[in-house]
């Protein structure tokens, strides 16, 4: 990526790259659909703040994203977003999700 370790740093600080630690490990992780070379990245990073606003930054994040969902006919919102679904209806659907939850919380 064209990201130094500080601007990958400051993005995670500030809600805008999605980041995660694994269990007894001091580094962090970042998915890479964030930074693949597609016309889709872009649509990435505009909806992961949001995102993170309702699930904070971390493995909660990253297990919203991953856990398989009935109402995907058991995809998981990661599966669809990888086979290059960004589709509006897609990405409103996954942030009400989260936002209901993030209310129950």
């Amino acid at each position: 990526t064209h990201w130094s370790k500080s601007g990958l740093h400051k993005a995670k600080s500030e809600n805008r790259l999605l980041a995660f630690r694994l269990p007894g490990q001091s580094i962090d992780l970042f998915p890479v659909i964030q930074f693949e070379p597609s016309k889709n990245r872009a649509n990435v990073r505009a909806w992961v703040s949001t995102l993170l606003s309702y699930t904070g930054n971390g493995t909660y994040a990253l297990h919203f994203l991953t856990v398989r969902r009935k109402s995907l006919r058991g995809k998981s919102y990661a599966e669809k977003l990888a086979d290059t679904d960004h589709s509006k209806t897609l990405v409103a659907q996954m942030l009400s999700q989260a936002s209901r939850i993030a209310t129950q919380v």
